[in-house]
C-alpha cells in the first residue's frame, strides 16, 4: 500500500552527493578536464571529503543528529531532508538515560547513579541462590527461575546455571567469583494468593567488575519475586553478534519474528544498564483479563498460553467468562447433563480435571481465576438439559429478545431454576478457591420476562423479579460461597437500581463509560468496582458485523463498537480522581478498599475470535492495559514528561521492545503496532 504521505523526488542531500560522488575515475577525469587542478590538490581534496563523510556518518550513528528529535513539548515530526533511512534511536546512559529502560510495564521508581553504563556484556556462568522460607514457596519458585533463565539466556548450555538455597553445601563462599550471581530473598513462607497479597519487590544489580556482577532480589511474597524475575529477564537480554552496536532497546534479540536459534548466539547477553535499582509495586490489585470460552472454545494448552502472556506482562487476574448462550462447556461431577446437552459439541468441554490444571498453572504465575456463571440471561445452552427452566428459548427475531441468538433467561419463579443453580454453586466453590465469583446480570432483557410474576410481583417488573431472583439465590451463595464476594455487571445496580449495601453483589463490573457517575454512586453505595469500559478497553470491537443480513436491507455491516488501538487502552485513566498511590511497606499483604476502583479488566468476546487468532486479537494491545493498570504513567517518576507526543515516543518504541521480548521469544503471536522500520525510530511515524 503507497503511503499517504507525499512521495514526490526529493534533491538529495549533501551528505548524500558526497558519499556517492568520492573514489570514481569518472568524477576525477571531469575534474582534471573542466579546472586543470593539480593531481596532489585534487587527491588532497578528495582525501579532506572522505574524512568529512566519516565524522557525518560517525555523528548520524551515534544518535548526534537524530537521536533527540523530539524533546520540546511542541515536537513536530521530524525533518530528514535525504531519502536516506536515518539509524535507530540510541538511549543515553547515565541516570536520565534508564528512565527509558525497555522494561514492560515501567517500574514505579528505577534510580541509578550518573556513571551507569549502557548495554555492558553480562558474565557468565550464572549462580542462582535463593532464600525462602518453607517448601510451598520453593516450589513456585524454582519453576519461576528456569522460566526466567529460558528468557535471559535462551541459547546457553542449562549446565551454565546452578540454582540453590541459602545455605546449601553447594552454595558459592565468596562474591567475587567470576559470572552473575542471583540472590533471590523472600520474607514470606505464605503463599496463599488472594487479592490482597503483596506483589512489592526490589531489584539492585551491581556494577560488573572483574568479570563479576551480582544482583539481588528481594519481596514480600513468593508473586513479587515472579514479578522481579519478570523483570530481571527483560533487563538482562541476549544480543546478536551482529547487533552488538545497537542499543538493545532498539531492537532486542532474535530474528523478525522474535525467534531465536543457535546460530544467533554469538553476541552474548548484555544488561541494559548496571548499577541499576528498582523498587516496583502494583497501582491496583486487580490487572484482569476476561475471555469467553462459550462463543468458542479454546482447548487447555491455548488457555496456558495466554496464561503465559498474562504472567509475563504482571497481569494477575484471568476473568474465565465460562458459559454463555451459545454453550455450557463444563462437564460438572454432580450435573455432567449440563455439558452433555449444552456444549457446542463433545469433544468441545473443559472437565474438573481441565479447570484444576487451569487454575494450578495460573497459580504458578501469580494469576488468580475467577469464574463467571452467566445467569439469569443468557442461559440458553444452561437450560437444554432442563428446558422447563428457561424463557423465551431462540426466540425469533433474536434482537427483540435478547442481545445475541439464541435468546433465552431462566425462570425466576420456578423452583427447578433453584435447584439447578444450586448444582452450579456447589462444584464452582470446589473447583474455583478465589475469593472472588462472577454471576453476570448483564442484558436482562425485558421482553422476555414480560408475562412472569412472581408472588406479590406485577408482570413486566424486571427490578422486582431479579431482587425476586436474589431472595432465592441467597442460601445458595451463602451456603456454598460464604465469605466470597459477589461481582455482576452493572446492568442490576445502574438499570434496575440494586443498591442496597446488604443486596448479595459486592462488586460491580463497569463496561459502559456513557455514565460518569456511576463510579462515584457505586463507591458511595460501598461496592467495589472493577473497570472494563467498551469504549477502551474490549479487545475484539472493530471487526465488522456477524450478522448473516449484515449490508442487506439497511442492516449495518459495522461492529456494534469500533476498533480500540493500543494507545486508546493506554490512555484510559481508570479512577476519576487521576489517584495516585503511594508505595506500600513489606507486609505480605496489602490494604484493599472496601469501595471504589479495585482495578480493571481487558475483555475479549468470542464471537469472532478462536485459538486460530486469540493471541493477536490479545496481544500486544493487552500490555497497554497491564501497563496502565501496574503503573501511573502520568505521574510515576520517568514517565511524567512534559510532552504528550515524546511520552507517546517512549512507550511506543518500549511497546515494539516488549512485543519481542515478552511475547514472540516466548512463542506467543503477537500482532505488529506499526511498520517494521518504525521500530527505534518512531518518532518519524508520527
Amino acid at each position: 500500500m503507497q503511503s499517504p504521505r507525499n512521495n514526490d523526488d526529493a534533491p538529495k542531500t549533501a551528505l548524500r552527493d558526497l558519499v556517492q560522488s568520492i573514489d570514481t575515475k569518472k568524477d576525477t577525469s571531469w575534474i582534471k578536464r573542466h579546472f586543470a587542478i593539480p593531481a596532489t590538490v585534487m587527491y588532497s581534496l578528495a582525501a579532506y571529503a572522505v574524512a568529512v563523510t566519516a565524522v557525518a556518518i560517525w555523528a548520524i550513528s551515534a544518535g548526534n543528529l537524530f537521536g533527540n528529535a523530539s524533546t520540546s513539548l511542541d515536537a513536530a515530526i521530524p525533518t530528514n531532508d535525504g531519502d536516506q533511512a536515518p539509524p535507530p534511536t540510541a538511549p543515553s546512559a547515565g541516570a536520565d538515560g534508564v528512565a527509558n529502560l525497555a522494561i514492560w510495564p515501567h517500574p514505579r521508581i528505577l534510580t541509578a547513579p550518573a556513571d551507569t553504563a549502557r548495554n555492558a556484556k553480562v558474565p557468565l556462568p550464572v549462580k542462582v541462590i535463593f532464600d525462602v522460607i518453607g517448601s510451598d514457596a520453593t516450589a513456585v519458585l524454582l519453576p519461576a527461575i528456569d522460566r526466567a533463565k529460558r528468557a535471559m539466556f535462551p541459547c546457553s548450555d542449562p549446565e551454565s546455571f546452578v540454582s540453590v538455597a541459602q545455605g546449601d553445601s553447594a552454595t558459592p563462599t565468596t562474591s567475587n567469583d567470576a559470572g552473575m550471581t542471583i540472590r533471590i530473598v523472600v520474607r514470606s513462607p505464605d503463599t496463599s494468593l488472594t487479592v490482597a497479597t503483596s506483589e512489592k519487590y526490589s531489584l539492585d544489580i551491581g556494577a560488573i567488575d572483574n568479570h563479576a556482577v551480582g544482583v539481588t532480589l528481594a519481596a514480600s511474597t513468593v508473586y513479587g519475586a515472579l514479578r522481579g524475575l519478570e523483570t530481571l529477564a527483560q533487563v538482562v537480554q541476549p544480543i546478536d553478534a551482529s547487533a552488538l552496536d545497537v542499543a538493545v532497546s532498539a531492537r532486542p534479540f532474535g530474528d523478525s519474528n522474535g525467534a531465536i536459534t543457535l546460530d544467533m548466539c554469538g553476541g552474548g547477553y548484555v544488561v541494559q544498564a548496571e548499577p541499576l535499582s528498582i523498587v516496583d509495586w502494583p497501582r491496583f490489585q486487580h490487572r484482569g483479563f476476561l475471555l469467553d470460552t462459550a462463543r468458542h472454545f479454546y482447548p487447555v494448552p491455548v488457555l496456558l498460553k495466554m496464561l503465559d502472556g498474562m504472567g509475563a506482562t504482571k497481569l494477575n487476574v484471568l476473568h474465565w467468562h465460562l458459559i454463555d448462550s451459545q454453550a455450557f462447556p463444563v462437564t460438572l461431577a454432580n450435573m455432567p447433563s449440563l455439558a452433555a446437552k449444552g456444549a457446542l459439541s463433545p469433544a468441545e468441554t473443559y472437565s474438573e480435571t481441565d479447570i484444576i490444571k487451569v487454575v494450578e498453572y495460573a497459580k504458578q504465575r501469580g494469576i488468580r481465576v475467577i469464574p463467571e456463571w452467566d445467569i439469569p440471561g443468557h442461559t440458553y445452552a444452561l437450560s437444554r438439559a432442563f428446558p422447563e427452566i428457561e424463557t423465551c428459548p431462540n426466540a425469533a427475531p433474536f434482537w427483540q429478545w435478547g442481545a445475541s441468538p439464541p435468546t433465552g433467561q431462566l425462570d425466576p419463579t420456578n423452583a427447578k431454576t433453584y435447584e439447578v443453580l444450586d448444582a452450579i454453586i456447589d462444584r464452582s466453590a470446589k473447583l474455583f478457591p478465589d475469593a472472588y465469583a462472577h454471576i453476570g446480570h448483564d442484558e436482562i432483557n425485558a421482553k422476555c420476562w414480560s408475562q412472569l410474576a412472581a408472588p406479590n410481583v406485577a408482570k413486566g417488573d424486571i427490578a422486582a423479579l431479579v431482587r425476586h431472583f436474589h431472595d432465592r439465590l441467597r442460601p445458595s451463595l451463602q451456603s456454598h460461597w460464604h465469605d466470597r464476594k459477589v461481582v455482576v455487571w452493572e446492568e442490576p445496580f445502574a438499570e434496575l437500581k440494586i443498591r442496597e449495601r446488604e443486596s448479595i453483589f459486592q462488586a460491580v463490573q463497569v463496561w459502559t463509560a456513557s455514565k460518569p457517575n456511576l463510579v462515584r454512586d457505586l463507591t458511595r453505595a460501598g461496592k467495589q468496582v472493577i473497570q472494563s469500559p467498551a469504549s477502551a478497553w474490549y479487545l475484539d470491537c472493530g471487526h465488522g458485523a456477524w450478522v448473516t443480513n449484515g449490508g442487506l436491507n439497511g442492516v449495518s455491516t459495522n461492529s456494534w463498537c469500533p476498533y480500540r488501538p493500543w494507545f486508546v487502552m493506554y490512555d484510559y485513566e481508570p479512577t476519576l480522581d487521576n489517584w495516585h498511590d503511594s508505595e506500600p511497606g513489606w507486609d505480605a499483604t496489602v490494604r484493599v478498599p472496601d469501595a471504589g476502583v479495585l482495578g480493571g479488566e481487558a475483555c475479549l468476546w468470542s464471537e469472532q475470535v478462536d485459538a486460530s487468532n486469540v493471541e493477536t486479537r490479545a496481544f500486544p494491545r493487552l500490555l497497554a492495559v497491564a501497563e496502565r493498570l501496574w503503573a501511573h504513567p502520568g505521574m510515576d517518576a520517568g514517565m511524567n514528561v512534559a510532552s504528550a507526543i515524546e511520552q507517546r515516543d517512549r512507550v511506543t518504541q518500549r511497546l515494539h521492545v516488549a512485543r519481542r521480548a515478552l511475547l514472540l521469544r516466548r512463542g506467543i503471536r503477537a500482532e505488529p503496532v506499526q511498520p517494521g522500520w518504525c521500530e527505534g525510530r518512531v518518532e518519524y511515524c508520527r
